[in-house]
């Protein structure tokens, strides 16, 4: 998003950094340990030293049955490091309609942009979280492409990562020469990586207001029995809000396509990020 010449294009994100960290460990400890809930948005570095808050709040799945609803929020801190290098932690919670259910997660990373012009740009990431249980390193990459300097006509970007993890399965033993009452199953980990792509366009049609439509999708390699590898992901569209200098609001509505024989969904978001010199 443009701000006086400066490009804030949000994600879900050192003496200031660890000064801000006591009430944002304190929320973190009330909230349950679900992987980060990012807006249809670019991936854009933080001013050095700069300090940013997010809060996102949202709903998904409206049209599925009784308890697939889900509700979510998560809070992200991000600050500037360096040069065209940023950094971020958060925590996201969900539950579905009926507030049970319940799971969450912690998240952090870094991302960069070792390539940069006025029409093309090129930022690396690499995320780790742990989410109920699982623990996953995510390296990311994505291509901007702008059809005027720092965002402020229309371009399309195109966002690649690899979802490394894993998941405990059972091992059943081998029971054919001997019938026997005790468990014969045993708990194995499996290393069960997926991809997720993500393509999309952004218009700023106005100084302080942006349009972006995206479609994300995933790909299982290791899908378990009866699911489908390929998912086919969401289709998103988003408003991004300059409100000052220093406030920005994040919303979007999404459609969730069918897979598996489900039905269409809908989903909704609103975020409000707050930026700190």
């Amino acid at each position: 998003m443009l701000t006086n010449g400066r490009v804030y294009a949000p994600h879900r994100r050192l003496a200031r950094l660890l000064a801000s960290l006591a009430p944002f460990f304190a929320l973190v400890a009330a909230l349950a340990p679900t992987p980060t809930a990012q807006a249809a948005d670019t991936y854009e570095t933080y001013l050095v030293g700069e300090t940013v808050y997010e809060l996102h709040l949202g709903m998904t799945g409206l049209g599925l049955e009784r308890y697939q609803k889900e509700i979510s929020g998560d809070l992200v801190l991000a600050v500037g490091l360096v040069e065209r290098m940023s950094g971020y932690l958060g925590t996201s919670a969900s539950a579905n309609e009926h507030f049970g259910g319940a799971a969450g997660g912690y998240f952090f990373g870094l991302f960069g942009t070792p390539v940069e012009t006025d029409h093309f740009s090129v930022d690396l990431i690499l995320e780790s979280g742990f989410h109920s249980g699982t623990f996953a390193l995510t390296p990311g990459l994505e291509l901007n492409f702008d059809a005027q300097p720092e965002q402020t006509s229309w371009g399309v970007y195109l966002r690649l990562a690899a979802n490394l993890t894993g998941r405990d399965e059972p091992e059943v033993a081998d029971t054919s020469a001997l019938a026997s009452a005790e468990d014969s199953t045993n708990v194995v980990s499996v290393f069960a990586p997926d991809s997720v792509f993500t393509l999309g366009a952004y218009w700023t049609f106005l100084e302080s207001h942006q349009l972006l439509l995206q479609w994300e999708a995933g790909l299982s390699h290791k899908p378990l029995d009866g699911e489908d590898a390929f998912s086919p992901g969401t289709v998103s569209l988003g408003h991004n809000v300059m409100v000052t200098d220093a406030i920005e609001l994040i919303n979007e509505v999404n459609l969730g396509l069918p897979a598996g024989g489900s039905p269409v969904s809908f989903g909704f978001s609103a975020g409000l990020i707050v930026y700190v010199p």
